[in-house]
């Protein structure tokens, strides 16, 4: 239990005073941590585009490789053809029906 004599004899609120002196003096104090919790902030934000531009770069570095670009396969779905992807190809889907072979010949001499 405590006993306060504020004001006793002056009728000043001295503890009222007090308080506000307090509150006063921790002015700067609550601004540095404003600023503190700002700045944290921006490390932040700052270290993830770093994060985000690291990546960037890795990829930029693959691509730039020779051998990059040459991603690009050819399929068949017969053994008798066969089918290859040359280094200037690009991407797309071409489909050949082959409706009928030509029977074989055996090569005709000249006369």
């Amino acid at each position: 239990m405590s006993i306060s004599f504020s004001g006793l004899s002056s009728n000043i609120d001295t503890a009222a005073i007090v308080d506000q002196l307090i509150q006063v003096e921790s002015i700067p104090q609550l601004q540095l941590q404003s600023k503190v919790k700002a700045q944290r902030s921006e490390i932040s934000a700052l270290q993830d585009l770093n994060t985000r531009i690291a990546a960037l770069a890795t990829t930029a570095k693959d691509l730039a490789k020779s051998d990059a670009l040459a991603l690009f396969t050819g399929t068949s779905t017969s053994d008798s053809v066969t089918v290859a992807a040359g280094a200037g190809a690009s991407a797309g889907s071409i489909d050949v029906v082959v409706d009928r072979v030509a029977p074989r010949r055996s090569p005709s001499r000249a006369p």
